[in-house]
This record gives structure tokens, C-alpha cells and sequence, in this order.
């Protein structure tokens, strides 16, 4: 029995409120958010799937997102697709913690689309700095206007960097925005 065909009958005997379309290149998994993480270690710890992408969707009349997060595995016929829908300012669960190829996504979702990930520990200042662009500022987003650039927040009296690691011992610094030559790190 193939790994895919392993999943779909656990999916069919231990999780209730989904929906599965099966067709030859593709199983795809319609879910509520709150069953994402589980799915997502069901996908990768125990059939042995790989994360391959998460791509957001906004609706039309800026109602809510439709967030497809893509698995696969080698040898096994097409990919697996874990489907959730979320509305304007819903926090939805991380999967990052236990699927770590999720964390650059997640945040690239965060910043570029304003969802915000429960759980996840470095969330903000990915693709678009404080410096730069405001938080609350999501340019994939339908309703913004790109003839219209935000005011940056600039750098002003009361400004100061995020901290997002509060570990003893470890440093915060920022970079840029000019990253270092190809010889720099080599001197």
C-alpha cells in the first residue's frame, strides 16, 4: 500500500469535519484551521511526506484567505493539498513547530498578507522591515493601493529595533541595508 493510501485511510477513520477530493495528481484535504497542525505531523512524521509550500489566497470581496499548504513524497503519485479557510484578522495555528520547512512561509504570509500564525516564535520583519513599511501595512493584499506608499515609520527619537530573541546570552544586531561583499565574510 502507498504512503498516500496509508494517510487517506487514517484520515477516514481518526479525523471528522474534513473533506477529501481525490483525483490522480492530487489529494486534497479540506479542513478547518484548528486541524492543520495535527494533519500536518500526521503528513510528515508518520507517512514520511515532505512540505513543499504554502500559498494564501485572497477571496475576491476581501472576505477571508483560502491558505493551501502543498506536501510530497518521492516515488508517491502527485501531492497532497491541506486546504483551510480564515477570515480578515484570524490568527490561525503555526506549523512551523513541527514542520520546520514552514517557518520562511509563514512569516512570508505574516508580512506580505497580515496572518497571523499562533505559536509561531519569529513572526514580522521578513520581507518587509519596520524601517520601511509599517506593520500593519499588507501589500498582497486586494485593498492596497500600490500608488500609494506608506509613510515609513521611519527611525525616529522613541524608535527601537524588535526584540525577538529574549535567550541569555544571545545578541540582537541589525543588518542592512547593505548585506556585505561576496569577500567580506572571507576576511
Amino acid at each position: 500500500m502507498s504512503r498516500r493510501a496509508e494517510f487517506l485511510d487514517r484520515l477516514r477513520e481518526g479525523h471528522e469535519g474534513i473533506m477529501v477530493h481525490e483525483s490522480d495528481d492530487r489529494l486534497l484535504i479540506e479542513v478547518r484551521p484548528e486541524t492543520i497542525p495535527a494533519l500536518a505531523v500526521e503528513c510528515t512524521a508518520r507517512h514520511g511526506f515532505e512540505f513543499a509550500t504554502l500559498l494564501v489566497e485572497e477571496s475576491e470581496q476581501d472576505s477571508g484567505y483560502t491558505l493551501h499548504y502543498f506536501f510530497y513524497a518521492a516515488g508517491e503519485p502527485g501531492v497532497i493539498e491541506i486546504a483551510t479557510t480564515a477570515t480578515p484578522g484570524a490568527e490561525l495555528p503555526a506549523i512551523s513547530d513541527v514542520v520546520h520547512a514552514a517557518d520562511w512561509h509563514e512569516r512570508e504570509a505574516e508580512d506580505l498578507y497580515g496572518i497571523r500564525f499562533a505559536g509561531h516564535p519569529f513572526l514580522g520583519d521578513f520581507v518587509l522591515h519596520d524601517t520601511e513599511w509599517p506593520e500593519d501595512v499588507a501589500p498582497m493584499r486586494r485593498r492596497f493601493d500600490p500608488n500609494r506608499r506608506p509613510r515609513p515609520p521611519g527611525m525616529g527619537e522613541a524608535w527601537r529595533p524588535r526584540r525577538m530573541l529574549e535567550e541569555k546570552g544571545a545578541l540582537v544586531f541589525p543588518v542592512g541595508p547593505v548585506w556585505g561583499g561576496y569577500a567580506e565574510a572571507g576576511l
